[in-house]
């Protein structure tokens, strides 16, 4: 009997100019690639996002169809006995508000999805946190959950809060960029001068500036630094995300009164972060992803944070038992000071253990996705 091939669609409905959820993407797209073919929905996407996520195995739908992705794959289980075609949603931080959105979603859910799921399609969602759901919303996800294949959660708060409201099919399934593999240049650490990189929002959520929310990191990682014994470093000042340009332009502008200071002004690739975080020396950041690819890169990097308003960083660093060296902003600069300085002294073998989490979890992936190929998704 001839074996069937598998099918990825994969819609990548994103924020384009963020480098983190390029990132996420893109190691999501690579996983499956392992196990059949990828087709991307490249319809309405910026160009440069699409050539940065595929290779030249990927298929773009474009290619293939006039029809939209949905369309396509319907036409496809009707026609295939042998082949398994596969439904992936974006992964990331998701938030739902507004009761026309609950409805329209629901009509989907039963218009779409149901049928879907009925006609032998596999729908999966991976790597996602639950964040700001009202209760329309959250009634409404927990209904998708019932016909996904696997809801891979990446945090235990959003677990809870997926038990909590009934949703079915849940496995933790660790944030993505774990599992990323990037291609570094030795020469990075080779040349290695004496800066800290630092890349922050300044907002708890959205893409507005909140100067009142960004007073008090500024102030107090002014503060810190000046008055540790990293004060003779470089610090250099880039973007992982276009909304923070402003934050970053603040930020130069007030290390500039105290140190050496190189601003980044423009959003960088995803091969030249890496690039970029592999020469540094430390890494502070209330970014996740800024966070966890300078992990990937073997450098410090440190979150920077007030625990209340990042409950995604302190939930993801909590459950990988990494907390204690999250830098609470809301303590004194003195106490964070000598926190920074105890780490600091410790970084070899905190960078080993953080090196750790990053094997463990991308151990995790790569077996959740086999398994979800191989027909094995209990829950």
């Amino acid at each position: 009997m001839k074996e069937g091939m598998n099918y990825f669609l994969y819609n990548p409905v994103t924020q384009y100019d963020n480098m983190g959820d390029l990132l996420i993407n893109r190691s999501l797209v690579a996983l499956l690639r392992k196990h059949g073919q990828v087709i991307i929905d490249d319809k309405n996407k910026p160009e440069n996002f699409i050539t940065q996520l595929l290779t030249e195995d990927d298929q773009r739908l474009s290619t293939l169809t006039d029809r939209g992705i949905f369309d396509f794959v319907e036409q496809k289980l009707r026609t295939s006995t042998e082949d398994t075609y596969y439904v992936v949603f974006v992964p990331g931080d998701l938030s739902v508000k507004g009761f026309k959105k609950a409805l329209s979603r629901i009509k989907f859910f039963n218009t779409r999805l149901r049928k879907l799921k009925h006609m032998g399609c596999r729908i999966l969602r991976l790597g996602i946190s639950l964040n700001r759901f009202d209760m329309p919303n959250i009634i409404a996800e927990s209904l998708y959950s019932s016909v996904y294949y696997v809801y891979g959660l990446r945090d235990k708060q959003s677990i809870a809060k997926a038990n909590r409201f009934r949703f079915a099919n849940v496995r933790y399934f660790p944030d993505l960029a774990w599992a990323y593999q990037p291609t570094f240049n030795d020469k990075s650490r080779e040349t290695k001068g004496k800066y800290i990189l630092v890349s922050f929002r300044a907002n708890q959520s959205g893409t507005t500036h909140d100067s009142d929310f960004f007073s008090s990191i500024k102030k107090h990682l002014f503060t810190v630094l000046s008055q540790s014994s990293l004060a003779n470093y470089k610090v250099v000042v880039s973007y992982q995300v276009q909304y923070d340009r402003e934050a970053s332009r603040e930020l130069a502008e007030l290390f500039s009164n105290a140190f050496e200071v190189d601003f980044i002004d423009r959003l960088l690739s995803l091969d030249e972060a890496v690039h970029l975080y592999t020469g540094a020396d430390l890494i502070l950041s209330n970014r996740l992803h800024v966070l966890l690819l300078g992990t990937i890169c073997k450098t410090l990097s440190i979150p920077f944070i007030n625990p209340l308003d990042n409950k995604k960083i302190a939930g993801i660093y909590e459950d990988n038992a990494i907390y204690d060296i999250v830098l609470d902003y809301r303590n004194s600069a003195t106490d964070i000071r000598d926190k920074l300085m105890d780490i600091v002294e410790r970084r070899a073998s905190i960078v080993n253990i953080l090196g750790d989490r990053r094997h463990d979890n991308a151990g995790i992936i790569e077996n959740l996705v086999k398994d979800i190929v191989n027909g094995q998704n209990s829950c």
